[in-house]
């Protein structure tokens, strides 16, 4: 796969669709392959979403338009639904805060391939997450679905809030 640029439309669709590949072979939650000119923010580019079954999801960009080609800045993040966080082995650097998010750069599509590739068995195999974050999280500020609870109330107060003062 040596030599696929960005800048070419047909390499564009070939790293796209040979991720989309090589990722179906993961047991994944949801994938998402949108063909280039069908996005209205990025007419130039196919883009490829994914989403694991433990919450972790991340969106490739192969753009023609983009600033730095051949250079992929893939924010890996955990969705809302899930409790899940990031260990220290997840080949990438995780967010220390809240450890449930990683942004990673691969230089070229063979190093974005292999990187997808090690993400996706360390999610199959579980180790890129740690129980014991998630436990400590979950006693500091609910699971997801209090916490999801508590934003709906939230916001019922807030609308009946605004609604009052006529807004």
């Amino acid at each position: 796969m040596n030599g696929l640029t960005e800048r070419r439309k047909a390499d564009r669709k070939k790293m796209a669709t040979d991720l989309f590949e090589t990722v179906v072979a993961y047991p994944l939650k949801e994938i998402t392959l949108t063909e280039e000119g069908r996005d209205e923010a990025y007419p130039r580019a196919w883009i490829l979403a994914i989403k694991t079954h433990n919450g972790l999801a991340c969106r490739f960009e192969f753009d023609g338009e983009s600033c730095q080609p051949d250079v992929f800045v893939n924010a890996w993040h955990m969705v809302l639904d899930t409790d899940a966080r990031l260990s220290d082995r997840f080949p990438g650097s995780v967010n220390q805060a809240h450890f449930r998010k990683s942004t990673t750069v691969c230089d070229g599509f063979s190093a974005l391939k292999s990187h997808v590739v090690a993400v996706l068995e360390g999610d199959k195999a579980g180790w890129i997450y740690d129980s014991e974050r998630e436990a400590a999280a979950v006693a500091k500020d609910g699971s997801w679905q209090e916490r999801k609870a508590r934003f709906d109330a939230w916001s019922e107060e807030r609308a009946a809030q605004r609604a009052a003062e006529g807004r």
